[in-house]
């Protein structure tokens, strides 16, 4: 059997969707993750570019009706954009991985302002197979895989990147009723903002 392709974070994103298995994951070897180049980013942007790259892999995605769903005047959020890129490719792969027969994948992106520094969030929704709830709570465990060819590494990396993004992703799923995965990244320095909640409750 042959090994899932594991490339390195060097590689342009064109490159990795490209290197996908039909049934395999994609992922990235964590030990040569270039230099993140966090900015304000436009999240609609990062968005449309993963789904232009999810297209062109026609042999896979042709039955599967992608409906974009994007907010409009959305603040930018901090982030990098190709690692953002990665793990969206990451749950698109599952998703249509999940719908072999075909269905939607629909992707939504909208602002949650009721915490302090607010989230963009991008929804992700397929009309597949669905999670079994055993399997739900394992599927951020490296090398956990309910399929025959895979590594089980990439929600685990996906989830790691939206960590380190001070952000939060969270999967929603239900056998033959779909799965949703909702991806929040902060308007602002996620990271720096925990660090300063930290030092208030330390000083308190």
């Amino acid at each position: 059997m042959k090994a899932p392709k594991i490339l390195s974070w060097g590689s342009s994103c064109m490159a990795v969707l490209i290197a996908w298995p039909a049934s395999a994951e994609v992922t990235v070897r964590a030990e040569s993750v270039t230099a993140v180049e966090m900015s304000n980013r436009d999240v609609n942007r990062i968005v449309l570019a993963s789904l232009s790259l999810i297209r062109q892999r026609r042999d896979d995605s042709s039955k599967v009706e992608i409906v974009e769903q994007l907010g409009s005047d959305l603040p930018t959020a901090w982030a990098d954009f190709h690692q953002i890129q990665q793990v969206l490719l990451n749950i698109y792969l599952n998703a249509v991985q999940a719908m072999p027969g075909g269905g939607s994948l629909t992707v939504k992106t909208s602002y949650d302002d009721h915490e302090d520094n607010g989230f963009v969030r991008i929804s992700v929704s397929d009309t597949g197979q669905g999670i079994s709830e055993d399997n739900l709570g394992n599927i951020f465990k490296p090398f956990f895989t309910t399929k025959n060819r895979g590594t089980g590494l990439g929600l685990a990396i996906s989830r790691g990147i939206v960590d380190q993004h001070g952000g939060r992703i969270e999967i929603n799923s239900q056998n033959d009723r779909g799965t949703t995965a909702l991806i929040d990244i902060p308007v602002e320095d996620g990271r720096a903002v925990q660090e300063v909640a930290s030092g208030a409750e330390g000083s308190g």
